[in-house]
């Protein structure tokens, strides 16, 4: 029984940190998009970024 739940508590909480993930996901492809209009930095400097925050929190996970 308590197998199960922790298998449940596992899958929860791989479905919130995917969720998570989507989000920031989101949240960077919109500045991506949005900082090159304004001029302040370029795509390439912000997809930069945006890669490695992902190898961080890829790193951090593990």
């Amino acid at each position: 029984m308590a197998l199960l739940i922790l298998a449940l508590l596992q899958r929860i909480f791989l479905m919130s940190s995917l969720m998570l993930l989507l989000v920031w996901l989101i949240f960077f492809m919109v500045l991506i998009k949005l900082l090159p209009i304004l001029g302040t930095i370029s795509g390439k400097t912000v997809k930069l970024m945006v890669l490695a925050l992902i190898c961080l929190g890829n790193n951090r996970q593990d």
